[in-house]
């Protein structure tokens, strides 16, 4: 069974949180919605559709699958807390726009990345995701 945790829960976050449960890609049990901001935990909490953590909980490191879909200029901040809890083996997917694979490597420690370039329509399984690993 997948674990999936998506780190930044704004519109695309929650797109892909909402089609991997649409799709039963992962249960609610097993998607993490890490989010630093209190008032944002809150909400996401109130929509019922994940587990929400913060950026340093221990259950992220038994996630198969990570996604980076935070803010690019947020991201060298919060990956200090993230390179302790990613687990070695799990896969990093990231959403973030211009923000090179070799910096997310180096800043997480961490060499399992796929870089991808979803657009809007995914929202409606409509649209199309380009993406690279390394």
């Amino acid at each position: 069974m997948n674990k999936i945790a998506i780190i930044g829960c704004g519109n695309m976050g929650l797109i892909y949180a909402n089609s991997f449960l649409r799709y039963k890609i992962v249960t609610k049990e097993n998607l993490l919605l890490v989010e630093k901001n209190t008032d944002r935990q809150q909400s996401l909490s109130a929509m019922n559709i994940g587990k929400v953590v913060t950026t340093d909980d221990k259950a992220i490191a038994d996630c198969n699958i990570v996604i980076l879909a935070v803010k690019p200029q947020d991201f060298k901040e919060l990956s200090q807390s993230l390179k302790n809890v990613i687990n070695p083996t799990c896969v990093v997917l990231s959403i973030m726009a211009g923000t090179e694979m070799s910096f997310i490597q180096s800043s997480l420690n961490h060499q399992f990345i796929v870089r991808a370039m979803p657009n809007l329509p995914v929202e409606i399984s409509m649209g199309m995701t380009a993406f690279v690993h390394r």
